[in-house]
């Protein structure tokens, strides 16, 4: 089921760094043709496996503009 949020910080497994990771992204791809990795809708995470989602808001619960 695909989530539409606001995302302001991802962490995420990139399949070029590691071979067991790049196995599970080749095996999925193999086994769920057309499918996406991510349960995030959005052209730039798609297709990543995420590992964690950070939003963020300032201290009263309003959502801030995210920056490093």
């Amino acid at each position: 089921m695909p989530i539409f949020k606001k995302i302001d910080f991802v962490l995420a497994f990139n399949k070029n760094d590691d071979e067991e990771v790049y196995n599970i992204y080749t095996k999925f791809k193999l086994n769920n043709s057309g499918e996406p990795l991510s349960p995030i809708i959005d052209a730039y995470i798609l297709g990543i496996a995420l590992a964690y989602i950070l939003e963020l808001k300032d201290t009263i619960g309003k959502v801030a503009e995210a920056e490093l």
